[in-house]
């Protein structure tokens, strides 16, 4: 007997496949803001897209 399966629909939306880059002073910046006291990793992420 067939099984019913049920799918949605998703659309990928994406910035046209360029990546960013990061000079080396920003990296070790980013860095930098992840090492200080009580510092979240994804919210450090976040903000700097």
């Amino acid at each position: 007997m067939p099984e019913l399966v049920l799918m949605s629909e998703i659309k990928i939306i994406t910035d046209g496949g360029r990546r960013r880059r990061w000079p080396a002073a920003e990296k070790l910046r980013i860095v930098e803001e992840t090492l200080e006291d009580g510092a979240s990793i994804s919210v450090v992420a976040r903000r700097n897209g």
